[in-house]
C-alpha cells in the first residue's frame, strides 16, 4: 500500500500537469481572440471551431481533475499509513478518556474534602468563640 506522502505527491503532480494543459489552452484561446481583435476582424470558422475544441478539452480537463481527486481520496482511504494513524488516534482517545475519568474522581474527592474543611472551619470558629 502507498504512503500518504506518496499519494499526495502523485496527486500534486497530476494536478500540476492538468493545470499546465489548461493554462496552455487558455492562452491559446486568448491569443486567438486578441489576434482577431487587433486585426479588426471577427473570428473565422477555423478559429471558432478551435475555440469550441478548446472549451471541450478544458471541460474534460476539469473532469479529469475531479476523477484524480476522487481516486486519490479512495487511495488515501486504503492507505496503510492512514490505518496506523487512526489506530494511534483511537489509542490516544482511550488514554484521554481514562485520564478524564481519573480527574472526575479526583474532583469528587476534592469536593468532599472541601466540605469537610468547611465544617472543620465552622467548628474551629465556634470553639474560638467559646474559648475567648
Amino acid at each position: 500500500m502507498a504512503l500518504i506522502v506518496e499519494l499526495r505527491e502523485e496527486f500534486l503532480q497530476g494536478r500540476a500537469d492538468i493545470d499546465a494543459l489548461d493554462q496552455e489552452l487558455a492562452l491559446e484561446r486568448r491569443d486567438m481572440i486578441l489576434g482577431a481583435f487587433w486585426e479588426g476582424r471577427e473570428l473565422n470558422s477555423g478559429e471558432i471551431e478551435r475555440r469550441k475544441q478548446i472549451a471541450s478539452t478544458r471541460a474534460e480537463l476539469a473532469e479529469a481533475l475531479e476523477a484524480l481527486a476522487l481516486t486519490t481520496i479512495q487511495e488515501l482511504d486504503d492507505a496503510e499509513e492512514l490505518s496506523r494513524l487512526l489506530a494511534g488516534i483511537r489509542d490516544i482517545n482511550n488514554m484521554l478518556k481514562d485520564d478524564l475519568e481519573y480527574l472526575v474522581a479526583i474532583e469528587k474527592h476534592a469536593e468532599k474534602a472541601a466540605k469537610v474543611l468547611e465544617v472543620l472551619a465552622q467548628l474551629i470558629g465556634k470553639v474560638a468563640e467559646v474559648v475567648v
